[in-house]
């Protein structure tokens, strides 16, 4: 919870009444922008303290009736502060010690091994495409990589759409069999 005590008015050691509305707008928003931010780093404790980040941010602006939408600023804030911290524990380690590196985060990149099945994958897709028959083949590279229409399909080989969209269903039923 946020500590209320803090940064009251330094002349009276009571906060305004707007300091306490906005508090109580901040505490509203609180649950939601932590499962948020848990969400963006995957930690409750690093959660929590973006979620501080954000509040305390927010109350130190001076004039906040600037800011017209109070949750999308503070999720725009979250969000913010949420990407920093990923960048930061993505930042490369050397273990200065042993002089060894410390082994690269993930990239979204695929490794080798994704590679080698990405690969053996689009090879069983081409064969089970081509084991299609010739009409149904064509059909479906025409809808499904070309993404010409049914209608244009069908014009283009004289046949009806209900017939395309057998074809397709014939094709479809075929990959979920072979593959």
């Amino acid at each position: 919870m946020f500590d209320f005590t803090q940064h009251p008015d330094k002349e009276s050691g009571k906060r305004s009444e707007d300091e306490l509305n906005r508090l109580e707008q901040v505490e509203e928003l609180r649950p939601a922008l932590q499962k948020f931010l848990e969400l963006k780093v995957n930690s409750n404790a690093i959660a929590m303290d973006l979620t501080q980040d954000t509040f305390e941010k927010y109350l130190s602006i001076e004039d906040s009736s600037k800011i017209k939408n109070i949750r999308s600023y503070l999720f725009t804030v979250a969000a913010n502060l949420a990407k920093d911290n990923n960048r930061r524990e993505r930042i490369y380690v050397v273990n200065a010690d042993k002089n060894e590196q410390q082994p690269e985060p993930e990239t979204g990149e695929p490794g080798p091994e994704e590679w080698l099945l990405y690969s053996d994958m689009q090879d069983k897709f081409k064969d089970t495409l081509q084991s299609l028959p010739r009409k149904c083949r064509e059909v479906f590279y025409l809808r499904r990589i070309e993404n010409l229409s049914s209608r244009e399909i069908a014009e283009k080989f004289g046949i009806s759409q209900r017939m395309v969209q057998k074809h397709l269903i014939k094709a479809i039923k075929h990959f979920h069999k072979h593959l």
